[in-house]
């Protein structure tokens, strides 16, 4: 997700990579209110660049590194409890970390794929798998669009920097439509859509989509189901100067894609006042409660990571229906957790200081950063371990039974398809990415 399609990769002293393009996320309609709200593009690379370099991952190309408020820390966080874990002596810092290895477990089997191209130089996190036969990638140093198969064979590509017609100033998000073979690749810096046919193996470019002045309304994401349009948008809304709500909505959209009629406000992700260069600002919490969505099936899924509670929209009718999960234990903050954190961070938190007394006086963690829908079942990735396994939730709707998947420390879920889960592998010694399967046994 842009910041608001949130992707799940953690830092650690063998890779510090991007899961969200900040430094190409300028607002597409108000630069200056970008730049208040996320500490602005160039601080956020720099911001980036002093913390890989604390955890000595120069080597990383900082092509992949496009801002540290992309949740670096909090993805480290959220699960650093399950680094408490014994598994063998069964001793548990909370009772969150017991409930988890109590499910029962999912078995996968695990599939790397190797883009074998010379011509790639760096394969970036924001992945699509949708298809289980086909994946579809950014080469970040270029911004080039590619197709390939399962086994690594290169399909096809498209794009390239530039703003003309099929070319991007920075890819922020793919979507796929599976039954209209469409792929839809959303470029913010040059506030537009485009859109390409993969039906015969090849990126057929079908057409673009420029986006309108939304004002004071930021565009995240528009989803389109039988010939009908909604975008999601985050808004601040301001009291007395101040930024006093962070919200999430949900409009319907005419032909011309403006907005048409608001029909979903939900709480935005927390947010937490600091100063740079002497000016005040507001930027989402790194360690705060984030609102996030999936869309899948013609239903957007809505949550917080505060609880495991959930809002699903269905496009077609505008119904809202909700998702309780029952007798989740609170997920709490604890002292090696914190010492971990300040500890890996500390030349960020010494130049943000409200951020450390922020996070050690926070009684609870995140659940997660982002969630994923696929037919009867909810995905809740839990964040990573620093250096051992991790773990997936899967909640099956219909039966409402939670179940947990076990992955290796270096996957990172990014979606999931009717065979397994996909994502990316970061490779330890170079932080080089490759494309992971995980298949369901």
């Amino acid at each position: 997700m842009s910041l608001m399609l949130f992707g799940i990769l953690s830092a650690s002293p063998n890779q510090c990579i991007d899961i969200y393009n900040d430094c190409y996320d300028a607002n597409p309609y108000d630069e200056e209110t970008q730049a208040f709200y996320y500490l602005g593009n160039v601080n956020g690379c720099k911001a980036s660049k002093k913390v890989c370099s604390e955890l000595q991952v120069n080597q990383v190309s900082m092509n992949q590194i496009y801002s540290f408020f992309s949740k670096v820390i909090l993805s480290t966080v959220t699960v650093l409890l399950f680094n408490c874990i014994d598994t063998h002596k069964n001793n548990f810092t909370n009772n969150f970390d017991k409930y988890v290895f109590d499910l029962p477990s999912i078995k996968v089997d695990k599939f790397d794929i190797y883009i074998n191209d010379e011509s790639i130089n760096t394969i970036h996190s924001n992945i699509n798998n949708t298809v289980s036969d086909k994946i579809f990638f950014i080469d970040h140093s270029n911004w080039t669009l590619y197709m390939a198969k399962k086994d690594g064979t290169i399909l096809d590509r498209a794009g390239g920097i530039g703003r003309g017609p099929g070319e991007f100033s920075v890819i922020n998000d793919l979507h796929v439509y599976e039954e209209d073979k469409v792929l839809q690749v959303l470029d913010k810096r040059s506030k537009r859509f485009t859109y390409y046919n993969f039906e015969a193996d090849s990126l057929e470019f079908l057409h673009t989509i420029s986006l309108p002045n939304y004002g004071g309304l930021r565009l995240q994401n528009l989803y389109g189901i039988k010939g009908m349009h909604v975008g999601v948008f985050h808004q601040l809304e301001q009291s007395g100067g101040d930024v006093s709500k962070n919200r999430v909505k949900v409009f319907s959209l005419n032909n011309s894609f403006t907005t048409k009629e608001e029909f979903f406000d939900v709480e935005g992700s927390e947010l937490i006042e600091t100063q740079l260069n002497g000016n005040k600002f507001f930027t989402e919490n790194l360690f705060g409660n984030e609102t996030v969505w999936n869309f899948s099936d013609g239903k957007l899924f809505f949550g917080n990571a505060e609880n495991l509670n959930f809002k699903v929209i269905s496009i077609e009718n505008r119904e809202i229906s909700e998702i309780n999960i029952p007798e989740i234990p609170d997920n709490l903050n604890n002292q090696l957790a914190t010492e971990y954190v300040l500890s890996k961070y500390s030349m960020f938190f010494t130049q943000y200081p409200e951020y450390e007394k922020y996070f050690k006086e926070r009684k609870f963690l995140p659940f997660y950063s982002s969630i994923y829908a696929r037919g009867d079942f909810l995905y809740i990735p839990l964040t990573k371990y620093r250096n051992e396994k991790s773990f997936i939730l899967r909640y099956n709707l219909e039966l409402e039974q939670m179940e947990k998947i076990e992955t290796p420390s270096n996957f990172f879920m990014k979606g999931v398809n009717d065979n397994g889960i996909y994502g990316i592998t970061v490779e330890d010694d170079s932080g080089e990415l490759n494309v992971s399967i995980l298949e369901f046994n």
